[in-house]
């Protein structure tokens, strides 16, 4: 997995903030094409396999698994000895990472649509 230099810049500013624009910037693209290829460098092979191989290995260093997290955040928000807005805290960040709190939106309804072409026609 061969990367240029500032794609290997992305990668390692994509991991300070996980937003591909504000990386690219970064990373010294162009602040007009910045969104645009920070967009396009997620979508290449060799780069979401390198921002991945590097979030594994800050895994790795870090020793946190999921589980931990979680157990942690539990205890956390069960503890009698920490305050009601700490263990709140605990209690959403737990339910987030575990996806609790996904807003679901339902809609029905008709939508009407009337295409009008009133562009006049043109005579060369």
């Amino acid at each position: 997995m061969s990367l240029t230099v500032k794609q290997a810049m992305f990668v390692k500013e994509y991991l300070v903030d996980f937003n591909a624009g504000a990386a690219a910037v970064r990373a010294g693209y162009s602040e007009k094409t910045a969104y645009e290829m920070g967009y396009e460098n997620l979508r290449k092979p060799q780069i979401s396999e390198a921002i991945a191989e590097a979030q594994n290995k800050r895994i790795e260093r870090v020793e946190w698994t999921a589980d931990e997290i979680l157990r942690d955040l539990k205890e956390i928000a069960q503890s009698v000895n920490e305050q009601t807005k700490d263990r709140l805290k605990a209690y959403e960040l737990g339910g987030k990472a575990i996806a609790m709190f996904t807003d679901k939106v339902e809609q029905s309804g008709v939508v009407g649509v009337n295409i009008i072409n009133d562009i006049p026609k043109r005579t060369t």
